[in-house]
């Protein structure tokens, strides 16, 4: 149902949440102008004016704009019987609400955003004739924070271009639904549970968010001391301020407590534990990199922790049984067989300022030994600089020129293009690469049809894969070790046993291979995430963390 505009009232310019809330809030205006009003009257017009303020604007399905559609459809259906209220005040259930929004922040959501002080405001005092708009206002926060459960704020967030967030979202949130079951459900907490994402991976961050929240009210962490590298055997003042910090995450026993100035066995292993959480390097030495680490206040790892527990809301809310996973900013990726993973391999991903897309997909085919299309991004920006300098590189490299990306279109002499003459920016050459080593895909592509000209894919610069930050790629991903990979997603296929693949990748002819099933294939970007009670870290490479903060900042209250 279409609640449309206000029949009585002027078109509005679309309101910002803060202007909304003033709306349904104020004292209001038709109470004066009509004092004989009832509460289903005044709860209609209330109503009518929410719409009003959301309508406007090129905007007009924004989050903020499908709760209000929500709102009104749900209390028509209702007859305006309100749910929080009674025309003689807040009934037991307005509190209840409160109760879900001051809980928001575990969910490392801010209540503040749900105007939890404003409404409380009102809880405690109010006013006979602002019954009906706290009745709107506690729908409308409540159900705000159950689709913001859902992935609906990082949806209204997102940005395109080289900050992107997120390219592809879980199914929209159903607002009708959300706020009907609130309504229904005697224990708001039970649809809270409900609304959230399910699953270890999520649950498992929520706890890490609190343990951190724990350690920020006491005090949080005092920073190591600045110096040298400390290893072990190392005697200074600076190791018993190492040694609290570690004991305040874990990673080393409160009773492995020492006052000692002496960087002994225990400590060393501790300092190794920690730097696995922040994915450097397992030395056990104390250097620049692991001190920054460690010295990065709590509040920074409380905002990383509800930074990715936002992201993880973005995510399908299924990932499979069987699927691929791979993480940017830990530059690994894990395939996962029935729920349980069976191989762990590092990847070399999207240079930084070409931050590489993140998405869900369907893994669909193989290729071995592939020839390489050449994005005509890539044309423009990479390779005709090279040409306008090296007619022959393309005769050398083993491309073949087309005239363009018809099926029609025939192939060219790239000696005989003066290249100088080129616009890089309105290219219709189309690039293809043979097979080899100059190959930039290597001898193993995997397939997941795309938007964004994306693949997976071996590489001959194996060199890249032993670098702690593997960022080198052109945009696309490349995987270590594609043989393994492509041995397992084949293992249900008849006749592609491992010496069949050897076989196949010998002979050096191009062959495509479909999956028995599609395989779902899921790009992500955590720079922060839990096993168990093992809380992982990791340096925001693409510097997504900095635009997802401040577009959410852009979203607010």
């Amino acid at each position: 149902m279409s609640f449309g505009v206000a029949p009585h009232g002027p078109r509005l310019m679309r309101l910002s949440a803060a202007a909304i809330l003033l709306l349904l809030l104020s004292p209001p205006a038709w109470a004066q102008d009509d004092p004989e009003a009832g509460f289903a009257d005044e709860l209609r017009r209330g109503l009518e004016m929410f719409a009003v303020g959301t309508a406007g604007g090129a905007e007009a399905q924004s989050a903020e704009a499908q709760i209000a559609e929500a709102l009104w459809a749900f209390y028509l259906d209702r007859d305006l019987a309100p749910v929080w209220v009674t025309e003689a005040g807040p009934g037991p259930r307005a509190a209840a609400v409160t109760d879900v929004l001051a809980a928001a922040e575990e969910d490392g959501l801010e209540p503040a955003d749900y105007d939890l002080e404003a409404i409380r405001n009102l809880l405690s005092s109010p006013e006979a004739a602002a019954l009906a708009p706290l009745e709107i206002a506690l729908s409308r926060s409540l159900l705000r924070f159950l689709s913001d459960l859902g992935g609906a704020r990082g949806r209204s967030a997102a940005t395109a271009g080289p900050g992107t967030l997120f390219e592809t979202e879980r199914e929209g949130v159903d607002a009708a639904a959300l706020i009907a079951a609130a309504a229904a459900e005697e224990d708001l907490a039970d649809v809270v549970v409900r609304s959230r994402p399910q699953g270890p991976r999520y649950a498992a961050l929520r706890e890490a968010l609190a343990r951190y929240r724990q350690i920020a009210a006491q005090g949080g962490w005092k920073p190591v001391p600045a110096g040298g590298p400390l290893r072990l055997g190392s005697i200074s003042s600076r190791v018993p301020a190492l040694r609290a910090r570690l004991v305040k995450t874990g990673d080393l026993r409160p009773a492995a407590r020492d006052p000692s100035a002496l960087f002994d066995q225990a400590l060393a292993a501790a300092v190794r534990r920690a730097q696995q959480r922040y994915g450097a390097a397992p030395d056990g030495v104390v250097g620049p990199e692991t001190l920054a680490a460690l010295n990065l206040p709590v509040a920074e790892r409380v905002r990383q922790l509800a930074l990715n527990l936002e992201r993880l809301r973005w995510m399908p809310a299924d990932l499979g049984e069987d699927f691929v996973y791979i993480n940017l900013a830990d530059a690994s990726l894990r395939l996962v067989e029935s729920g349980k993973p069976r191989l762990d391999l590092r990847i070399a991903v999207g240079r930084p300022f070409r931050g590489t897309p993140i998405f869900s997909q369907a893994l669909t085919s193989i290729v071995f030994s592939p020839d390489w299309t050449v994005p005509p991004g890539i044309v423009g920006r990479e390779l005709l600089p090279i040409l306008r300098a090296d007619p022959h590189y393309l005769a050398r490299n083993r491309f073949t020129v087309f005239s363009d990306w018809s099926e029609e279109a025939t192939v060219l002499d790239p000696g005989a293009i003066d290249w100088a003459t080129v616009d890089g920016a309105a290219l219709s050459f189309k690039l293809r690469q043979a097979p080899g080593p100059e190959n930039p895909l290597g001898r193993i592509s995997f397939v997941f049809p795309n938007d964004f000209g994306l693949c997976l894919h071996d590489t001959p610069a194996s060199s890249s894969f032993e670098a702690e930050a593997r960022g080198f790629s052109l945009g696309c991903i490349r995987v270590e070790e594609p043989e393994r990979l492509a041995e397992a997603l084949l293992a249900g296929a008849a006749g592609w046993s491992e010496a069949r693949v050897a076989e196949v990748l010998a002979d050096g002819t191009p062959t495509a291979v479909g999956l028995p099933d599609p395989v779902p294939i899921h790009v992500t970007y955590l720079t922060a995430w839990a096993r168990g009670k093992t809380v992982q870290f990791r340096d925001d490479v693409f510097g997504r963390d900095a635009v997802l903060a401040a577009a959410l900042r852009r979203r607010g209250g």
